[in-house]
């Protein structure tokens, strides 16, 4: 079955009869300068606001970097508990530096899905592969407590943004974090591999990882981490994971969704630059869904009209996915993200009208 989701707010479309699912994926920061999101009539007025796109699953933001939006135990690490504000945050836009979305008076988790399933609408969670934002801030505390799992660069400087995927712990750490999101009330768990915060194969030069090449190929392990090589060698420890997430999900009962990243005709960013093999872990049944939240009509399609070039696309990988479901995504709000209806309106010399603006 084909779904359609958008960032920020998703639509779908039915077709012969058949009810389509229409997942909303919810960031609360979006809303931060309209209404107070550290409270829970802000957390009514973004579910209110969403639901006029018709959307029946409500898909939650669980983080901002590596910051719970919600009381987590096992990030509460009080030594590492620094002061949340503008002063240590490269952060300018207004009022962002400031939240604390993990001290509200309810919590700003719990509180949404239990609106969303009381509406009648399925509590969902967008949880990102991330545990940083952009390098450089909103760190997790766990991550900090734990400098020997720090993601370690070609050239031996650790990176405390991210634990990185080859240690056992930090896959332990997460699988735990989704447990504790399970019960704060989501019934369905879309994880999106798009926002990684340049995570990948640069940061996977740890000593299990290297320790593991040495003895697969009896060499060092290459110097330039776009080696195909290596590549395939680090989306090992992705897929491991992954598939931990995915397994703890179908133990609670609850549905799994897997975001790629950018895709088109001739090449695929999940597989070519990340070693994430998402065809075969549909074909071994790991995953319920596919999310394809980034399409590139473009590439590779010269002169093509784009929306056929996407139908090619869709076509493309839609066959790859198995008995997994389907989901293509819908900008809502042109121009925000790349490669929206924004940018088919220009390719297709398409004039609005003051009934479209409207």
């Amino acid at each position: 079955m084909r779904h359609y989701l958008t960032f920020m707010t998703l639509a779908t479309l039915a077709c012969q009869g058949l009810a389509f699912e229409k997942i909303a994926t919810i960031d609360t920061f979006d809303f931060a300068t309209i209404c107070d999101i550290e409270r829970t009539n802000g957390c009514d007025f973004i579910l209110k606001h969403v639901e006029r796109t018709g959307a029946n699953v409500m898909a939650w933001r669980n983080q901002s970097g590596g910051r719970p939006r919600y009381r987590s135990a096992q990030e509460k690490h009080p030594l590492a508990e620094i002061p949340f504000s503008k002063l240590r945050i490269p952060e300018s836009r207004p009022g962002y530096g400031w939240l604390n979305l993990d001290r509200g008076e309810e919590d700003l988790l719990t509180y949404p899905f239990r609106i969303t399933a009381a509406h009648g609408e399925l509590p969902a969670v967008h949880l990102t592969a991330e545990e940083s934002h952009y390098y450089s801030f909103t760190f997790s505390t766990w991550v900090l407590e734990h400098p020997e799992f720090w993601c370690v660069q070609g050239n031996g400087v650790p990176w405390p943004g991210h634990a990185a995927f080859s240690f056992d712990e930090e896959i332990v750490h997460r699988v735990k974090l989704l447990d504790e999101i399970i019960d704060c009330g989501a019934k369905l768990v879309y994880l999106g591999t798009e926002r990684q915060s340049g995570y990948g194969p640069r940061f996977e030069y740890t000593k299990p990882s290297i320790a593991r090449w040495r003895e697969t190929y009896g060499c060092e392990p290459p110097t330039d981490w776009k080696d195909p090589r290596w590549v395939k060698h680090c989306g090992h420890y992705m897929e491991r994971f992954v598939k931990a997430m995915a397994r703890r999900c179908r133990q609670r009962g609850v549905r799994f969704l897997l975001g790629t990243r950018n895709i088109g005709l001739g090449y695929d960013e999940s597989v070519d630059q990340y070693g994430l093999d998402w065809p075969r872990l549909c074909a071994e049944g790991e995953v319920d869904g596919v999310v394809f939240p980034r399409i590139d009509f473009r590439k590779g399609q010269e002169g093509v009209d784009p929306w056929e070039a996407t139908d090619r696309v869709y076509a493309k990988v839609a066959a790859q996915c198995g008995k997994a479901d389907v989901y293509f995504s819908v900008n809502a709000y042109p121009g925000t993200i790349k490669n929206g209806f924004g940018d088919y309106a220009k390719e297709t010399v398409y004039e609005s009208t003051p009934a479209d603006q409207a």
